[in-house]
């Protein structure tokens, strides 16, 4: 009875390790594959976060909604990976401004970290964004696809 149990929390462990790299990293795989295969293009800067936001929105929720129906049991872990990245986010999101609360930047902090982690104009601001908010926002969209994937789920058995 016991060995049961360690199974099936180690299946589920595997399952959200699995799903947290599958999550985070493909659709930021997915973007780069794409700019290298057509290149880059000059539009503003808005434009290019907007195509990365919806892009990664859709993979992580496409993701999500497809490993849920496809392996149901793994929906469990698929719902709450979005909370480390979260958390991550969160931490750096704050150290950025504390650290930009000290000169040169002082009033302007909050604008300048907003900028890097949301909606960077430079080279070096896309860090942020790369490593802490994009990941996020695909685990968050695809936990989003789990739920979607475990409604319908429901509604099929039902019928």
């Amino acid at each position: 009875m016991f060995e049961h149990g360690s199974s099936e929390r180690s299946a589920w462990i595997a399952s959200f390790i699995a799903q947290q790299f599958l999550a985070a990293i493909g659709p930021l795989l997915l973007l780069i594959g794409v700019a290298n295969l057509f290149g880059t293009y000059q539009q503003s800067a808005v434009s290019d976060v907007t195509v990365i936001y919806v892009t990664v929105a859709g993979v992580g929720f496409l993701l999500g909604y497809g490993v849920g129906r496809v392996v149901p049991r793994s929906i469990v872990a698929g719902k709450w990976i979005w909370a480390a990245p979260i958390c991550l986010l969160l931490a750096a999101w704050t150290d950025e401004l504390w650290i930009n609360a000290r000169p040169p930047y002082g009033p302007h902090a909050f604008r300048k970290t907003m900028a890097e982690f949301f909606y960077p104009d430079t080279v070096s601001g896309y860090v942020g964004m790369t490593f802490f908010t994009v990941p996020a926002w695909s685990c968050l969209c695809n936990a989003s696809g789990a739920i979607a994937a475990k409604r319908n789920n429901a509604r099929t058995q039902h019928k």
